[in-house]
């Protein structure tokens, strides 16, 4: 039985891939590593299974020949991807040679057959699959690609699954998204860490008013955890002195 990595937000995938380009190659690349990297949240744990999976690090984490030539040498960096794609997920593309132009509908069987993985883990394990080959065009298309050491998944129960339809993989055309998952979107770029903060705040209160000259005032309350979020509460502090300064400068004025 095949093994297949689940990222709960595949859009961290590119700011994953992003970091290792953009940073020193690190010792260990292990859950501590991540989380002082910015991976924190729940489920981010899943990265470091599919740094494994793809070979950019070892079984105890530490980063591979592919991690340092993926973040050394950008002119081939696309095809290192896609070679470790192809490879990790060879038996997938060996079942359905045009996962790469199928949607979600037409591979999530195929996955179900290979894995025997629950419904409520098929979709973004797809979708997990779908955003590394988005990242890796237009080099995964090769199908000449060299082909990289993997190392196989454990064998285990045969799962009780059904036979694929046979119109599956050999339809041409990637057919429409359909599942409880919607479809990741595109990261721009690293948030920084003020932002990765203001992402975790909860909003309270949002009000919109009238001020006298006929401005709108939106009015945000946020709660939030100064000892978890330090970077969020020193820009909270600076935004709240920089408004009661101009409050009092207004005062003075009048």
């Amino acid at each position: 039985m095949e093994s297949f990595p689940v990222v709960r937000d595949p859009g961290s995938i590119e700011l994953l891939l992003k970091h290792i380009r953009n940073s020193i190659v690190p010792g260990k690349a292990d859950e501590a590593y991540m989380r002082e990297q910015g991976f924190r949240r729940e489920g981010d744990n899943a990265l470091n299974d599919l740094l494994v999976f793809l070979g950019f690090v070892s079984d105890d984490c530490i980063p591979s020949d592919l991690w340092h030539t993926y973040r050394d040498d950008p002119a081939v960096g696309s095809r290192i991807l896609a070679s470790a794609i192809r490879s990790s997920y060879d038996r997938l593309f060996q079942a359905c040679p045009l996962a790469l132009d199928l949607g979600v509908a037409d591979v999530v069987p195929h996955l179900r057959q290979l894995t025997g993985a629950p419904d409520t883990e098929l979709t973004l394990m797809y979708y997990t699959f779908r955003v590394l080959c988005d990242l890796a065009e237009p080099a995964i298309r090769d199908r000449n690609l060299p082909k990289l050491s993997v190392k196989q998944a454990a064998p285990g129960p045969k799962p009780a699954a059904g036979p694929v339809p046979a119109k599956s993989c050999d339809q041409g055309a990637r057919t429409e998204s359909a599942g409880p998952a919607p479809a990741p979107h595109r990261a721009e770029a690293r948030p920084s860490t003020v932002q990765e903060a203001a992402a975790r705040a909860e909003v309270k209160t949002v009000g919109v008013s009238k001020d006298s000259s006929g401005g709108l005032r939106i009015t945000i309350t946020l709660e939030l955890d100064a000892s978890s979020d330090p970077a969020l509460a020193d820009l909270a502090k600076r935004l709240a002195a920089r408004a009661m300064a101009a409050e009092l400068q207004r005062g003075n004025s009048i």
